[in-house]
């Protein structure tokens, strides 16, 4: 299936990231989640939510914000959380793991 993007303006013309916009989108990743995203996590937030902010058709943070308010479900709040963390182990990557369990 395919899902049509909508046209956008280039990345520095959609409307920066708010305070109150990145206040509410971690204050919600970390109720729902316990992931904590400090202030120094500003640009990793705007960056990897702008696909996602194109693709539900929002030209800003507060209109994304405004989707995931509404979202009676809480399945909007999942998908945002993909871009946002990062799915990496370790477990038996290394040999030392497996030196270990010997």
């Amino acid at each position: 299936m395919n899902e049509r993007v909508p046209d956008f303006p280039p990345n520095e013309d959609l409307i920066p990231l708010a305070d109150r916009e990145f206040d509410y989108i971690t204050g919600l990743v970390y109720e729902r989640f316990g992931i904590h995203l400090p202030a120094q996590k500003r640009g990793l937030v705007s960056g990897r939510l702008t696909k996602r902010l194109r693709s539900l058709g929002c030209r800003s943070f507060g209109e994304c914000v405004r989707v995931l308010e509404a979202a009676p479900t809480g399945e909007e709040v999942s998908e945002m959380m993909n871009p946002l963390t990062t799915s990496h182990s370790f477990f038996f990557r290394e040999r030392g793991h497996f030196d270990f369990l010997a």
